[in-house]
């Protein structure tokens, strides 16, 4: 099966927040027997495994993560991608900031599955004719929200190690936003 698109999930060590999106995605995906490819990166990704927390999670859930290895984000993964999913809005900024043609389509997941939510999802179109309508709105680049401006909203946190409840509102927060995405995507 060719995939339609790729989504790109991206954190910043592409071994907590992008693997947990990404396998939960491809779960859902899946499950609804979509055609996507879904990749990961981060920002400053050095080849390391998936974190304890989220092995442990996604095992428990029959998903096998053993093999991922974080991978460094290039261009070339932005460019391939027809979304690219950040877990923190300076992710965002990040990745525009080096390649600004792909603001269209490079998204926090909470933002773009509230967007989703007023924009209706793609319904069969082009991707392509979908992120335009997503994208409508959203403040200029130099304009949008960081950290320091109070957008919680718009990340997905990791927890410190062994704070049992942050993680479990991390996996179900990540959870419902991805099955949410898929729906949309549908």
């Amino acid at each position: 099966m060719v995939p339609d698109f790729r989504v790109l999930c991206v954190s910043t060590y592409d071994r907590t927040r992008s693997p947990l999106i990404a396998a939960l995605l491809r779960a859902e995906v899946a499950r609804r027997e979509l055609r996507l490819d879904v990749a990961t990166a981060g920002i400053v990704a050095t080849g390391g495994r998936v974190t304890y927390e989220v092995s442990v999670h996604l095992q428990s859930r029959d998903i096998d993560v053993q093999a991922h290895r974080a991978q460094l984000l290039l261009e070339s993964h932005v460019r391939e991608s027809g979304l690219v999913l950040t877990t923190d809005p300076e992710h965002v900024t990040n990745i525009v900031s080096r390649w600004p043609e792909a603001y269209p389509k490079t998204f926090t997941m909470c933002e773009l599955v509230a967007l989703a939510g007023r924009v209706g999802g793609r319904l069969g179109d082009a991707l392509s004719a979908w992120t335009p309508l997503l994208h409508a709105g959203r403040p200029p680049i130099e304009r949008y929200p960081t950290t320091a401006s109070g957008v919680d909203h718009l990340r997905l946190v990791e927890p410190p190690s062994g704070d049992r409840d942050a993680w479990t509102q991390l996996f179900d927060t990540a959870d419902e936003l991805c099955q949410r995405l898929v729906k949309a995507l549908d």
